[in-house]
């Protein structure tokens, strides 16, 4: 799940074709991101808010 409490840098990437979302996690990366990935906005809800997987 999201947590918000800490300062890290942190980025939720939404792409339903998988090799745009690990293209951008590698970039992402490289500045020191924590990378939450999702294929749908669904799965952003239900994973990464609710903690339904």
């Amino acid at each position: 799940m999201l947590d918000a409490s800490d300062t890290a840098k942190k980025i939720l990437i939404v792409d339903d074709q998988e090799e745009i979302r690990r293209l951008v996690e590698m970039a992402l990366r490289v500045e020191d991101y924590h990378i939450f990935q999702a294929e749908s906005g669904e799965e952003v809800f239900k994973e990464h808010f609710y903690g339904e997987k």
